[in-house]
């Protein structure tokens, strides 16, 4: 029986300077994230899922209506369109990770978006469907907002990415 990688999901609220997450008044640095998880004994191969606002693409509004986005996601290249990782949380975190940590070689994950906690109602899925309720993350255009299927905005790094 092969075992399972290990997931480690960090909850907090993120923004767009992608420096830290902020856990009720506090925020906690990069710095500290990485000393906290050497501490704990972070396994190699562990996945990193940074379950917060923006963790994955520092913009928090993209210059597009509702129903491009709604294309483009169904398209499969929303993420391309707007997700560019540059400055986000999950690149400066896996750059100090990945220096901080030299025997990582795991994958960190973040979102594209404001990630809800709660499920919400009319989910947008890639396939054009609407999930009645579910995990998502918020996507602001120039004319609204629209719910997307949260683990279908997910972009991801590894040590690949800094070769």
């Amino acid at each position: 029986m092969e075992s399972q990688k290990p997931v480690i999901v960090i909850v907090g609220h993120g923004d767009e300077a992608g420096d830290s997450i902020s856990v009720g008044n506090d925020d906690i640095t990069i710095e500290t994230l990485i000393s906290t998880l050497k501490e704990a004994g972070l396994k190699n191969e562990a996945t990193i899922k940074l379950n917060s606002c923006y963790s994955g693409c520092f913009k928090s509004k993209v210059d597009y209506s509702v129903d491009q986005i709604k294309h483009m996601f169904k398209s499969g290249i929303l993420i391309s369109a707007i997700g560019s990782v540059q400055g986000s949380l999950m690149e400066n975190f896996s750059t100090q990770l990945f220096k901080n940590i030299p025997s990582f070689n795991g994958l960190v994950q973040g979102y594209i978006g404001a990630i809800t906690q709660a499920p919400q109602k009319n989910v947008l899925k890639m396939n054009g469907q609407l999930m009645k309720r579910g995990n998502a993350s918020e996507i602001t255009g120039n004319d609204g907002f629209v719910l997307l299927k949260k683990e279908e905005v997910r972009v991801s790094m590894s040590r690949k990415d800094f070769s």
